[in-house]
């Protein structure tokens, strides 16, 4: 009767009931992801100035040559995008230091089982637009072939000097 009063055939009002149940759920669903996305940390406005607190980081071990001679600390290895992409993240200790990262004989890449991981040409850095002490930043790297999984021991290589028994998470 009320489709009748608002000129809607009643088949078109049910359509309408129909729709309007579906954007509820959608809604309802987008809501969901949300609000567990946030309970994981995820920070919407946020940067790369966070260093990982995950149990990970705490178990990666570190170079006091790489830290001294390139200023950072990597804190995590982790395969994302479907393990296509493996996130080197770091933290900088020293800015004019780290600034080597950006050059070509020197830019971090992964070994495992003989291949080697690096950035490819449209992939790159993340961090703020001047690297500062205590800054928290990021290199993606090419998973080719898929040559890296979950648990396996990897070695960082920053120039001349390698950062073993890195466990690809």
């Amino acid at each position: 009767m009320t489709s009748l009063l608002l000129g809607m055939a009643p088949w078109r009002a049910s359509q309408g009931r129909a729709l309007l149940q579906r954007a509820a759920v959608t809604a309802l669903v987008l809501l969901a992801a949300v609000g567990l996305l946030l309970a994981r940390g995820w920070d919407p406005g946020g940067s790369t100035t966070r260093v990982d607190p995950s149990p990970a980081a705490a178990d990666m071990p570190t170079s006091p040559a790489i830290e001294h001679t390139y200023g950072v600390r990597f804190t995590n290895l982790v395969l994302t995008a479907a393990d296509g992409i493996v996130e080197l993240r770091f933290q900088v200790l020293d800015a004019s230091k780290a600034a080597a990262l950006h050059d070509a004989g020197t830019e971090p890449y992964v070994t495992v089982h003989g291949a080697r991981l690096e950035t490819p040409a449209m992939g790159g850095h993340g961090h703020a637009s001047e690297t500062a002490a205590g800054r928290a930043g990021y290199l993606l790297l090419s998973n080719t072939g898929h040559a890296g999984h979950a648990g396996d021991e990897v070695t960082v290589h920053v120039g001349d000097l390698r950062l073993d028994h890195v466990t690809l998470r």
